[in-house]
Order: structure tokens, then sequence, then C-alpha cells
């Protein structure tokens, strides 16, 4: 199962490792020092971690040193005319986002074409059978993040099978980005401009809030708060640029994603309850009733989508819910943090947050205390 809302999301540079195929590009440029600082920092810190961040470092430090600029794209004469178009489109983006305070020094000036590839990486996500609580991996700079991901789509299902034989819930996802979060400069796939106008304008703005505001350990308020940002600066951006036939789309999809959201709340809800109330039932019978629960909400209980379908005909488990969950923003919590900061620019709310949170440790707590500084 591949879930339109999840698959295809973001993560920090350090979950991403290898690379399956030769990067066509027409020129090479020098390896920047900042990318081999970088490169050295992850070597030197995560030799504990072995094999898995090596490789991290060595084939993220090979893919990037395949890149070419935007401007040298746009002026070969063999780029094709659509190519130029989206390219253009990003800057335009860029440009938004920069009016809106976000983080975009150094982001997408630099193009890498994936060839044949559909997608950046591969991810795979890991729960507990009967609780909803994802495996966690710590790394330095991001701190514990509940996610791997891989380059070859091989090596992640390898790791699939390794979490499975350990007795977790498994979700495998794909990924179309991942967020430097300052380290480097994120560059443009190729993969990037086969999406239509709101998707690549919602992904970018999902990464640039990384890159702006970025809080060590918690991994769920900076999905929701880069999912968050993202939906408002795209209808933003839509209405601006006056893209009419993409807004109607996309907020046609966004109220889909609101019933999914609601279906995937009552959802987690039924399975907390579950989990909650096991006393002296066995695992085997809780696995029972875990898989009735499920049964339901993929049946009887699903939600009847105009546009999209966020569920999908795949099998769903613990992992599957908490994967969704993190891009699943609690929207009303963060449009009321934003309107206690005032009619603002989301920069300006970025560091607000910041701000409390120099008081209030707990990110969801620092969201809230944004209304109580200013009452």
């Amino acid at each position: 199962m591949r879930n339109p809302r999840v698959a295809r999301r973001s993560l920090p540079f350090i979950v991403i490792s290898r690379l399956d195929r030769g990067i066509q590009v027409s020129s090479m440029r020098p390896l920047g020092l900042r990318a081999i600082r970088v490169f050295l920092l992850f070597s030197a810190t995560f030799l504990s971690s072995a094999c898995y961040v090596l490789k991290n470092a060595y084939h993220f430090t090979e893919l990037y040193k395949s890149r070419q600029s935007i401007e040298d794209v746009l002026a070969d004469e063999k780029t094709s005319e659509r190519t130029k178009e989206k390219l253009r489109l990003v800057q335009d983006i860029l440009l938004f986002a920069r009016q809106e305070e976000l983080n975009t020094s150094g982001s997408y000036r630099d193009f890498i074409d994936l060839g044949e590839r559909s997608v950046v990486s591969y991810l795979v996500q890991a729960a507990e059978v009967d609780q909803l609580k994802l495996v966690t991996w710590w790394f330095p700079v991001v701190g514990a993040v509940p996610y791997l991901g891989y380059f070859q789509q091989e090596e992640r299902d390898r790791k699939v099978e390794k979490l499975k034989g350990k007795g977790y819930d498994v979700f495998a996802s794909e990924v179309d980005a991942f967020s430097g979060l300052g380290w480097f400069s994120d560059p443009i796939f190729s993969t990037f401009l086969e999406k239509r106008e709101s998707s690549l304008a919602n992904l970018l703005f999902h990464e640039l809030t990384h890159a702006t505001l970025w809080v060590a350990g918690d991994v769920t308020f900076n999905e929701n708060l880069a999912s968050y940002v993202a939906d408002i600066l795209t209808i933003q951006y839509l209405e601006r640029r006056s893209y009419a036939e993409d807004l109607v789309f996309y907020r046609n999809k966004e109220a889909d994603f609101t019933l999914f959201s609601a279906w995937l709340s009552t959802l987690r809800a039924e399975l907390e309850v579950l989990y909650g109330s096991r006393g002296d039932m066995s695992l085997s019978q809780l696995l029972v009733k875990k898989e009735e629960v499920f049964s339901s909400f993929l049946k009887e209980r699903r939600p009847r989508f105009r546009t999209i379908d966020f569920i999908g005909d795949g099998p769903w488990n613990n992992a599957t819910v908490l994967a969704v969950n993190l891009y699943t923003p609690e929207t009303e919590r963060f449009q009321r943090a934003h309107a206690c900061v005032g009619k603002v620019s989301v920069g300006t709310l970025l560091r607000a947050i910041e701000k409390a949170l120099d008081k209030v440790k707990q990110p969801f707590a620092a969201l809230d205390s944004l209304c109580s500084i200013r009452s």
C-alpha cells in the first residue's frame, strides 16, 4: 500500500542512504566545502552507528557531487522546455517563500537528475504490535527519528523483514524529498518536476519550514508544523498566482483529507482504548481484537472520498497509523496559536514558536503558550 499523504513526504538528511543508479548530468561541479564538512561530521559522529549512517554520508556525498546549478540547466540548449518551465516555477515558489520569511538561503539552487527513478528514496517505520508506540533511532542534530531511509528499495525491504522478524508492525513507503536542516543546500531532484503546481509548492514549503525551524527529538511536532505551514502557503500561493484549476483540485484534496483525518483520529482513539484496557487479555487475544478494529475501519467505516483515497487498498497496522499521524497536523491547535500571534507571515509564527521554546521545552506546550503570552 502507498498512502498518498504519507508515502511521498520528507525527511531530515541523515535518514537517507543509498542511490542505486548513476546520475545523468552533462557536467559536474566540485563538492562544496560545507558538504565535505557534513560528510566528515557524520562520519566521525556516527562511527558507533556502523554501516547505516556511514552509507548515508558517503552516498549522499556522491549524489551531491553530481548536481548542476539551475542556471546552467536553464541555459543548456538540450534541456526540454517542460523542464525549464518547471524550474522557473521552482524559482517563483522560492520567491514567494522568501516573502513569507521562510529560510531559503542556498536552498534549491541546484538540480539532480535521477534518471528513470520515480522517487528519491525508500522509507521504513516500525511500531509495537500491542501499543501505539513507534520505534525510534537516535542521531545527532535531529535527535530521535521514527524512520530509516534507503536509496535502494532492496536494502529497505531487507530492513523491513528484520523488523518484522523482531515482532514489530512495519510500514514501508516512498519518499519525495529530504531536508538538510540548513547543513547543506537542498537540491531539486528531477522527480520534483513531475508534480503539478500545487504538489510542488506544498513539497517545497514543507521542506523550507524544516530548514527554518527544527526541534531536535520531536519529529511529530516538526512534521505537523511543516504540514500546517505548507498547507497554508500552498493555498495562498495558488490564489495569488491565479492557478484556478490547481486551486480547485487542491481544495477538493484537502476536503478529502479532512474526512481522512477524522477517520484516522477515531481509529487511533479506539486502538488506544483497546490497548489501554487489555487487562489479563493474552497477546493472541489482543491481536484478534486489533484485527477486528482495523477490518471494521477499512471496510464498513471507510469514508467516501471524492478526489483522493488517502486510505489506500493495502493492510494497515500500528506503524501505518503512527506514520500517517506524523503528517496529520492538529489543525485547530495550530490555527489557534497562529491567530494569537496575529495576522503575520509564517516566518513570524515560526520565530514566535522558537522564542516560546526558550521557556517551554515541550514543543506542543510552547505552541499553546503563544495564546497565554498574548492574553
